[in-house]
């Protein structure tokens, strides 16, 4: 996603909280614009923004692997090839990693993107393959209300509501989060050694990648 108005450009990693950014920036969901433009990695929004790529603001969210994957259950089908999962289990995520190219393993959308045409990417670390260019700030989701807040000021965002938007966003992510979704231990197991490269450097070493 770009936004001119605020010269910046996001990397949208799914279940990250990226959605509400994407309303607060252009005032809508990039899904409703172009699907194809809302899960681009950052290579790929490199090449199409290529003209602004250099002087606008850079930045995305990470979230930790377990509790994204909790967030990915409530789709699925498209993530786990089984609809209604109220259990992850070591199928499911079996599944998810024949889907996405494991171990060179990219989360990027299937229904518009290949995985297997990245041959660049690196074993058991599919965040950074994801967000495979230097980009100027990476927020955690564990983190979000203060690390969007530290982005929104850098790119001079003029935010008067913005307490209550916050409110309302967590309010409706509450609501939608009724289900009590659960990671058996197997499957836990592969999630943490699909991310031992990604756990390490964005939740272990934070000084690695916030500046």
């Amino acid at each position: 996603m770009i936004s001119h108005k605020y010269k910046c450009i996001f990397i949208h990693m799914p279940r990250t909280g990226g959605s509400f950014i994407e309303k607060i920036l252009i005032d809508k969901d990039q899904w409703d614009i172009n699907p194809k433009l809302k899960h681009m990695t950052a290579s790929q929004a490199k090449l199409r923004y290529r003209k602004h790529w250099n002087s606008y603001f850079k930045f995305s969210f990470v979230r930790h692997p377990l509790s994204r994957f909790k967030s990915m259950m409530k789709y699925s089908e498209f993530f786990f090839g089984e609809k209604n999962i109220n259990l992850l289990n070591k199928q499911h995520i079996d599944f998810y990693k024949k889907k996405f190219n494991y171990p060179n393993l990219i989360e990027i959308d299937t229904r518009f993107y290949s995985p297997k045409k990245n041959k660049n990417n690196l074993k058991n670390q599919p965040y950074l393959n994801f967000l495979n260019e230097k980009l100027d700030f990476i927020g955690l989701y564990e983190n979000f209300d203060k690390d969007l807040r530290l982005i929104l000021n850098k790119i001079n965002f003029k935010f008067y509501f913005l307490k209550k938007l916050f409110i309302f966003n967590r309010e409706q992510t509450k609501s939608k989060n009724k289900i009590n979704y659960k990671i058996n231990d197997s499957a836990k197991k592969e999630i943490l050694k699909i991310h031992e490269h990604d756990i390490s450097f964005f939740f272990e070493n934070n000084s690695n990648y916030k500046k």
